[in-house]
């Protein structure tokens, strides 16, 4: 029982600092799926396998903060374990940070060789410890709004907006067959063997295999990824991976636009993004979100006004990036 209300109390706390954040009044069933589904996903990892919980609370015995430290399989490869970490903490109260800080710095050994973890954006304070660790960024949280991106991104382009594309004498279409699937999949794998650094999972055996069954079971819905062709041949695609429900209770999506190397550098990004947020629209999707370290997709962030919520942190990362490679959103 008492695993449950500790569950509860840091999901209560997570989500109330998103609402701050986000200045969101949520409604009933958001606060219920807060206390239910979304504490088990979340922190009953902490809360059973163990590691190290600590806890912050006010003269009233309220929780205001928590540093959480377990051990999880890595991601695709469970038969390796590393540490994962989590801090909770409302937005603004600089002294929970402090005493955070001071918390990790006790228990630095928990943290292990191999950890990963997220801080949200009101916590970045942290960063310079854990890159004083060897803990460094691996990649922002990108949070966009669907018709102000997209409103911002044909103001910034103007008419000129589809010329490259045109000109490259490229055509979009919907996947139609498994072997256009495969064909797509392969540019996947190919892109991301060359720059481990954005996603070295994305070459794990299973975590292909899933994307395979979901392009495949997406073919059937009729919602298949849209391919980017020229002459038959497939360069790249635009996938949508997931509609939900924030805790806004808005719809939102993460996407996905994956190219081939011999069609990167000619200025397509724009093209594709107006592609992928117009078919956001006509699926009645109002804000989408996603994480990256790509420069390219950085870069389209700052015009399309998305904005940063949060950091993945990763042990080892140091030299997968230039000094400075992540500064225009801290």
């Amino acid at each position: 029982m008492r695993k449950n209300l500790i569950q509860d109390e840091l999901a209560i706390l997570f989500a109330n600092s998103i609402f701050k954040f986000r200045k969101i009044k949520p409604s009933n069933r958001i606060r219920k799926l807060v206390e239910g589904d979304f504490s088990k996903v979340h922190f009953a990892p902490f809360v059973d396998n163990g590691g190290g919980i600590f806890l912050r609370r006010d003269k009233k015995k309220n929780l205001v903060a928590a540093v959480l430290i377990t051990t999880v399989p890595v991601e695709y490869q469970p038969k390796l374990s590393q540490r994962k970490f989590m801090i909770l903490s409302m937005p603004g109260d600089a002294a929970s940070l402090e005493w955070a800080k001071s918390v990790l710095e006790d228990n630095e050994s928990l943290l292990g060789k191999r950890c990963f973890g997220k801080i949200e954006y009101w916590q970045k304070q942290l960063i310079p410890w854990f890159e004083s660790k060897g803990i460094g960024i691996r990649a922002v949280w990108l949070q966009g709004e669907v018709n102000k991106s997209l409103k911002r991104l044909r103001a910034h382009y103007g008419k000129n907006l589809r010329e490259p594309f045109v000109n490259a004498g490229l055509y979009i279409a919907p996947a139609r067959t498994v072997s256009e699937i495969d064909a797509y999949i392969r540019i996947i794998k190919s892109e991301f063997t060359k720059n481990p650094q954005f996603g070295a999972w994305v070459n794990e055996p299973k975590f292909l295999k899933l994307v395979r069954i979901d392009f495949k079971n997406s073919l059937k819905k009729s919602k298949p990824p849209l391919l980017i062709y020229k002459n038959k041949e497939i360069f790249g695609g635009l996938d949508i991976l997931e509609v939900s429900r924030g805790l806004d209770g808005k719809k939102r999506a993460v996407f996905g636009i994956n190219l081939s190397s011999k069609i990167q550098g000619m200025g397509l990004s724009p093209s594709l993004y107006e592609t992928i947020l117009i078919e956001l629209q006509d699926r009645g999707v109002e804000t989408y979100y996603g994480n990256t370290g790509q420069p390219g997709v950085m870069r389209m962030g700052k015009v399309m006004g998305r904005w940063v919520s949060g950091y993945n942190l990763d042990r080892g990362v140091a030299k997968a990036f230039p000094e400075g490679h992540f500064k225009t959103w801290l």
